[in-house]
């Protein structure tokens, strides 16, 4: 089990503000990085010319395409831009004559000539992949310590369902870690002098079909809205899009339709998946969120039974003097008083923490730092930090009247109003 402190819940305006700042990063670097294009009508047979930019004016570049277009066929009544593109064009094959007369040229190669190479602009890249680590770092603090997840939206078992599934961890390590070492990977290569653009697009590649099956497991399996993973999807979406569009232009390419179009699919799934409406329980329950608050400050009713190794092991801890100091507001307090069940847990020596208002009692507040979140064991003067299996606590406090088999560890239905379906189930 993991433990959980006071935190107050975060407005979505800053996850708004984050997409916007991300909008605004990657539609600026598309403008500085997005090939120009023009296109010269042959006024029947619309082809494309490629064109160049220098001191903010569009030089056309005649292709042999353009160059089959004869003046008797320009129409002498073309007013505005349309008839300074025709005079740009009369130009054009004017000049193409005259290189014709001194040497003829491959027209093919001329077609085919490659774009304006423009350098590669890394400044981009970085801003993105600092914001992406930024939040998966926030993501790997609250998930390793029992620092309190701001939530962005009004659901408090919204904000923990996601980051305590099994989903949010490769075995032992979070999988928001995994993407602050990717996300500091892109960071420091793109600040590099030398840039291996190669091995930083297959890095932004692998991020972005990883976030898209990220989305699509949030979206169909969890169905319950996650900002930060949905900003973190957009972060490695817009990255895709960056490196993919300024490699090509370094190139003096185009960028592939296909890459374009998938960075813009993840960041579709990112935008369903951060605004995903909180799922209401079966039967028209309400949340647990709406549940704290009806009862607070006291917690809400335990709904499992307690066994009789369940009732003699709460006395025993009560006995031995071990103590867990616990908020009526943190769900992972409502767990391990689930643990012990109904009749057990008014035996069990729990220490209520939090007043109605949410500030730390003076019980607790005279421990200090013994008392790093919630729930929080204390015995023997040795403190034992997150929630603990009965087994566990008989281990930890020499209780053998029962066999560790004879404790039931709660299977996912008693937890479900708690955690939403699903999460222990999964493990």
């Amino acid at each position: 089990m993991r433990g959980c402190q006071a935190g107050k819940h975060a407005r979505p305006r800053a996850f708004v503000l984050l997409i916007g700042l991300l909008v605004a990063v990657a539609g600026h670097a598309w403008r500085l990085l997005a090939p120009s294009q023009a296109y010269c009508s042959n006024f029947g047979a619309a082809r494309p010319v490629r064109c160049d930019r220098q001191a903010g004016i569009r030089i056309l570049r005649t292709t042999a395409a353009c160059a089959g277009a004869e003046t008797s066929e320009v129409p002498d009544d073309v007013e505005g831009s349309r008839l300074q593109q025709v005079k740009e064009l009369r130009r054009a094959r004017e000049r193409d004559a005259e290189e014709a007369a001194d040497g003829p040229e491959d027209e093919a190669a001329e077609e085919t000539a490659p774009l304006r190479r423009v350098p590669f602009a890394t400044w981009p890249v970085a801003a993105v992949a600092g914001l992406g680590a930024l939040d998966c770092g926030y993501l790997t603090s609250v998930k390793l310590s029992l620092a309190p997840l701001a939530c962005p939206v009004n659901s408090a078992e919204a904000c923990v369902k996601v980051l305590e599934s099994p989903w949010a961890s490769v075995g032992p390590v979070p999988l928001a870690a995994i993407g602050l070492l990717a996300y500091g990977g892109i960071l420091a290569m793109s600040l590099s002098p030398d840039v291996d653009k190669k091995l930083l697009w297959w890095l932004c590649f692998g991020m972005a079909i990883a976030s898209l099956g990220l989305m699509a497991v949030l979206i169909l399996v969890l169905q319950t809205p996650c900002p930060y993973c949905a900003a973190s999807a957009f972060c490695s979406a817009a990255l895709l899009a960056l490196v993919e569009v300024g490699s090509a232009r370094s190139e003096g390419s185009m960028p592939r339709r296909t890459i374009v179009g998938m960075a813009g699919l993840v960041a579709l799934g990112a935008l369903r998946g951060g605004t995903l409406p909180v799922q209401a329980t079966e039967g028209g329950e309400e949340g647990y969120g709406s549940l704290i608050e009806r009862y607070k400050p006291d917690h809400p009713p335990v709904r499992s039974t307690s066994s009789e190794a369940d009732i003699a092991l709460a006395r025993h801890l009560t006995k031995v003097g071990a103590a867990c100091y616990s908020t009526w507001w943190c769900p992972h307090c409502q767990e391990q008083r689930e643990e012990f069940g109904k009749e057990a847990v008014a035996l069990a020596p729990f220490v209520e923490c939090s007043s109605a208002s949410r500030k730390q009692l003076p019980i607790c507040k005279e421990k200090g730092d013994d008392i790093p979140g919630y729930p929080t064991w204390i015995y023997g003067g040795k403190v034992f930090r997150g929630g603990k299996e009965l087994s566990e606590l008989a281990k930890m406090t020499g209780f053998s009247e029962y066999p560790a088999a004879a404790f039931k560890k709660r299977e996912g239905k008693d937890l479900e109003y708690i955690w939403g379906r699903g999460i222990d189930d999964a493990d």
